[in-house]
């Protein structure tokens, strides 16, 4: 059974205040987690629409090849 763990957008919030703390024109690990956040993001807004099987289906597979 899946369960609600957490609020994506809250996450992503403490990274963003992270990454405020990262040397300028760097790439620190704050950046690497809000790009994985916005492709998470991105496959919430394709699979909004479908029934809850299909979600999850979709879900399963995305996130395990994301990286």
């Amino acid at each position: 059974m899946a369960r609600l763990v957490a609020c994506l957008a809250h996450i992503r919030s403490k990274f963003v205040d992270a990454k405020k703390t990262q040397p300028k024109k760097k790439t620190g690990k704050a950046d690497v987690v809000l790009s994985l956040i916005g492709k998470l993001f991105g496959i919430e807004q394709r699979i909004k629409e479908m029934s809850i099987d299909d979600k999850f289906k979709i879900w399963h597979i995305a996130t395990t090849t994301i990286g």
